[in-house]
């Protein structure tokens, strides 16, 4: 039986929930049958289902792929937001906003286990300047990472 797109949602739910806590070895086994349900990651498969294929990628600990595919996800959402379409539906703007800020924070953290600093740096500094042209006010979390990644730097 092929899984619906809602059953594809609720696994990478999950799986992105394992990795979060740290259940490194359920996040493995879940990817795996995730990937099995998805077969190979082609350009298709990664666009339609991106956030499952960068949990894949990050619960195998291939975190440069994961960015990769997240670098992707987030150069197509800057693109939607900067084309001006929300004009006629600007309620539809906080939230893509946000979802963009979460899309960086999330690279960032994933930069910063890649020892690259000024990437994540990038990505804190550009939530923050979406935060204050749009007045939707970054996570606590942000601001934690930057000033961690500030203090790594005066070391």
């Amino acid at each position: 039986m092929v899984p619906t797109r809602d059953e594809i949602n609720k696994m990478t739910g999950k799986l992105v929930d394992y990795l979060l806590d740290s259940k490194s070895e359920q996040a493995r086994q879940l990817a795996t049958r995730l990937s099995e349900l998805l077969g190979l990651p082609t350009d298709e498969s990664i666009s339609t289902f991106t956030h499952a294929w960068i949990a894949i990628f990050e619960a195998r600990g291939d975190l440069s792929e994961a960015s990769r595919i997240q670098g992707r996800d987030i150069a197509r959402t800057r693109v939607e937001i900067e084309s001006g379409d929300y004009d006629r539906f600007p309620e539809l703007l906080p939230g893509e906003i946000t979802y963009l800020q979460h899309s960086l924070y999330f690279q960032a953290e994933r930069y910063h286990r890649l020892d690259d600093r000024d990437s994540a740096i990038e990505c804190l500094v550009e939530i923050f300047d979406l935060g204050k042209r749009h007045g939707i006010v970054p996570s606590e979390d942000v601001e934690a990472l930057y000033c961690k990644l500030m203090a790594l730097s005066e070391e």
